[in-house]
């Protein structure tokens, strides 16, 4: 069988755009090696990786199968190719060929005269090649090289299985030719042109390269080691995906004429042209606070700060205290260190959402182009106006304020990949840092990200932003010279007196500090939202109260954030006398109160939360923070609901030490916040300390890694005729959660129930939503508790719809608003199947004042744990 060709004058093309196929793969390489001596300045080896990478990683397109595909479809005007690149997509031929990334990866292990390549970045080639396209779904995996190898052959025959290796060899010969004429100093090795030379032994045993390599490690070092090796991979991956889109998205003439007239580099310059006067408006913006606040200490210290963080490392840190005037800071820092975009990651939507409130003020930065790009906003915001952008659009703005989970899609994602040239040539800000620390998995992807702007050198301009930095974190993680942690002292110098009390948890009465009532202008702030919600309940007909925390429909956690801004914020309303919280209210809000009630936690959570307390430096007394811990904890009892929650965070042994040791110090006097911040130094110093916060971070970490290895998939492409729009991520490092419906409840008191025949989402329009997560709605492993199986057996009899025998595909289904898991029923439904409800159900409870929220109506009754 003699080789099929394209054409008659034996072309290989590329695509359907008639590329030609050794010009696309030299055009590829050496744009992708241009895109990472920017984002990585000076490191000789990992471009000459990135160009072998990018100049191969469509090689396997000779194979027989492809080309003939490619001869059939050529098109006959210029036709946009797929973000995902050109594939043969008949399920029936890719479930048993080897698409060409694929037989790419098996053509440079098997030819390639790689002696001369170091096995780092040997490995770090072929994870480019393999990975430059997600990989498609299949009824059964392709497990290793030889089973690629195996497949092929089977496919196409000896005879051509030869032919095969003469034409690559020959297209790289062409491609190292091209490069010649065009003056590029590097080549790729030499393909091995005959059977008899190529190592087909090589394959047995050999893996298919993992898409992230991350295993257990028992030391910080070891963990380090990792992530650099999974960060290089990322931006070489990166680097070759976009290459390959600019390339592919030229006509054949358009390619060539680059090519011949060697101005490939101007496609690069493309990519990274993004210019503003950003610095002139945060210029504008620091003469503004001078002019309002003349002769201000305060902007006096703001200004020293943001000179020593420009003038620190590679990756900086701002240790502020709360009410120190960050933003102002990071934005001062950004003008000095000459940004032209900033990229501003929060851990959370609501901080974003604060954060944009205030840059796109007149305070600070109303007339430049302000992005929000979360999983729920996409616009931008100039001069008060609000525009929608489009996918092609993201990332535009002068400032893009985004969710940390947004930038991670760009190292564990096919579709969101290019976004990471972006992140790594804009200043970025990650505020509120120390969130991200205890996150399992999260934490690992930030401290890549963070590796990556790393290899940046002294053009990293990455700032880390807390008034908590987790000392530990930063310099045995990070591996961050304390030099390089700029703090500002707090401009507060009012009294602060912590009582230690110790509570029975299971009183829900005075004795128990969450449920009794409190002063006037209290934040109670728990480390579960239920607590918040059961202690609203009880008390909100004899306290002028709101209630805060995320388990809301949209519009109702909107209107309450609202309400608790305007009431608590710097010369508020006042309307309201007490706030009762979850976790939600510690961070980021630039609210205020008299007094607070705080749960059992972490340093970090303690201090954001205290930072709450007379932000504003406004009180004439003492300032009371009662922090509450319940009977037994301190022993080292874990039975307790606080205990089991600070384990499943990974932080119990942490927080156990912290009330120690701030216990210590503090009893029986008044405190101001520098000295507060003092004894949290202090903490970070104390070895025993350090031992316990260092056995709860490896504790996360190694949690994190069971996390990636079974919910951060391998990026897959789904076959061109199936069309589904997904709403919610099938895996999340959050948290997997679904689409859910629930019946309301009225509960005017624990007493005083009274159920609803009405939905919280509207059946007919689904103009707002709830989501819930997956191990709720199953009932926290206890079959007794789920939720899914009630509505299995009782859903098609109530609503008349096909009866589901599937759990999973009720599951699978509850991604889309459409198909909701239901957690409740309304008495009306349940009585069309005499049914009564489940006793855990889950209701949307409303209370005379304003919404409570979701919860399982057991914990009402007091029939839950």
């Amino acid at each position: 069988m003699s080789p099929i060709r394209n054409n008659s004058n034996n072309r290989m093309y590329a695509n359907t755009n008639k590329q030609d196929l050794a010009e696309h793969l030299f055009a590829v390489g050496y744009i992708a090696s241009k895109i990472i001596s920017v984002s990585v300045p000076e490191d000789e080896k990992l471009c000459e990786s990135t160009y072998y990478g990018g100049a191969l990683h469509d090689i396997g397109k000779v194979e027989p199968v492809y080309s003939k595909w490619v001869s059939d479809n050529l098109s006959k005007s210029f036709l946009e190719i797929p973000e995902d690149g050109e594939h043969i997509n008949k399920q029936s031929l890719f479930e048993k060929h080897p698409r060409h990334n694929e037989i790419s990866f098996l053509l440079f292990v098997l030819q390639a005269r790689s002696d001369k390549i170091n096995q780092e970045n040997l490995e770090r080639i072929k994870h480019a090649i393999f990975w430059h396209h997600a990989k498609p779904i299949r009824k059964a995996d392709f497990q290793d090289a030889a089973t690629i190898f195996s497949m092929l052959l089977k496919n196409i025959g000896e005879n051509e299985l030869n032919n095969l290796f003469i034409l690559s060899s020959d297209i790289v010969d062409n491609v190292n030719s091209i490069a010649d004429d065009y003056g590029y100093p590097n080549r790729l090795p030499d393909f091995h042109r005959t059977q008899d030379k190529v190592p087909f032994a090589s394959l047995d045993g050999m893996k298919l390269p993992e898409y992230k390599q991350y295993s257990k490690r028992s030391s910080f070092l070891d963990y380090r080691r990792t992530i650099l090796k999974n960060a290089k991979n990322s931006l070489i991956r990166s680097s070759v995906i976009s290459a390959d889109r600019i390339v592919s998205a030229l006509k054949n003439e358009e390619l060539s004429w680059f090519i011949k007239n060697k101005s490939l580099h101007k496609l690069v310059e493309n990519i990274f042209s993004h210019k503003s006067n950003i610095r002139e408006h945060i210029e504008n913006c620091i003469k503004g606070f001078e002019a309002r606040y003349p002769f201000n200490n305060r902007n006096v210290l703001q200004s020293e700060a943001a000179g020593k963080l420009s003038l620190s490392g590679n990756i900086s840190v701002l240790n502020g205290p709360a009410g120190c005037g960050k933003t102002k800071i990071a934005l001062e820092w950004a003008k000095l260190t000459n940004a032209d975009k900033i990229v501003w990651v929060c851990p959370r939507i609501h901080v974003c959402m604060g954060l944009l409130n205030d840059l796109s003020s007149n305070d600070y930065l109303p007339g430049i182009s302000i992005e929000i790009n979360t999983g729920e906003f996409k616009y931008l915001i100039k001069n008060g106006k609000k525009q929608q952008i489009e996918h092609s659009e993201q990332f535009s703005g002068d400032i893009v304020i985004t969710t940390v989970d947004q930038i991670i899609n760009t190292i564990t994602t096919h579709n969101h990949v290019t976004s990471l040239n972006q992140f790594m040539n804009s200043h970025v800000i990650f505020d509120e840092f120390h969130e991200l620390i205890n996150l399992p998995g999260i934490n690992l992807l930030f401290m890549e990200l963070i590796e990556c702007k790393k290899l940046k050198g002294k053009y990293a301009h990455t700032l880390l932003v807390s008034a908590t930095p987790h000392y530990l974190f930063v310099k045995d993680v990070l591996d961050i010279d304390c030099e390089d942690v700029i703090g500002i002292e707090s401009f507060n110098s009012n009294p602060y007196r912590i009582q230690f009390v110790e509570y029975d948890e299971s009183a829900h009465d005075d004795l128990n500090p969450f449920y009794s009532k409190p002063l006037k202008d209290t934040f109670v702030i728990s480390n579960t939202a239920t607590t918040a919600q059961i202690s609203f309940i009880m008390n909100h007909k004899n306290e002028n109260s709101l209630l805060l925390h995320s388990k809301f429909l949209k519009k109702d956690r909107d209107n309450l954030f609202d309400k608790v801004y305007q009431n608590f914020c710097y010369g508020g309303t006042k309307k309201y006398d007490v706030v009762r919280s979850g976790p939600i209210i510690q961070a980021s809000l630039n609210i205020s109160c008299s007094a607070m009630i705080s749960e059992f936690t972490t340093a970090e959570n303690f201090l954001q939360r205290l930072g709450r307390l007379d932000r504003f430096g406004e009180s004439t007394a003492e300032n009371i923070y009662i922090y509450a811990a319940p009977e037994g904890i301190l022993k080292g009892g874990q039975k307790s609901r606080c205990a089991r929650f600070l384990n499943s965070q990974n932080c119990f042994g942490s927080a156990v030490r912290w009330y120690q040791f701030i216990k210590n110090r503090i009893t029986n006097k008044s405190v101001t916040i520098k000295e507060l911040y003092e004894i949290y130094n202090e903490f970070y110093q104390d070895k025993s300390s350090n031992e316990i916060i260092q056995e709860d971070l490896l504790m996360s970490f190694n949690t994190g890694i069971e996390l990636i290895n079974t919910k951060i998939l391998d990026p897959v492409s789904f076959p061109e005729t199936k069309k589904v729009k997904i709403k919610i991520k099938k895996y999340s490092l959050r948290g997997e959660n679904r689409f859910v419906q629930m019946a309301v409840c009225s509960a005017a008191s624990l007493q005083s129930i009274e159920y609803k025949n009405d939905y919280a989402v509207s059946e007919e329009d689904n103009a707002d939503f709830l989501t819930a997560p997956m191990h709720v709605i199953c009932g926290n492993g206890d079959s007794r508790k789920n939720l899914l199986t009630f509505m299995a057996k009782k859903h098609h009899n109530i609503k008349g719809t096909k009866k589901s025998y599937n759990d999973n595909s009720l599951l699978n289904n509850a991604r889309k608003q459409t198909e909701p898991i239901y957690l409740s029923y309304t008495p009306e439904d349940l009585n069309k199947i005499n049914s009564a409800p489940h006793p855990n159900s889950i209701y949307y409870v409303m209370s005379d004042t304003q919404p409570v929220g979701y919860l399982d109506i057991s914990k009402i009754s007091g029939k839950g744990d």
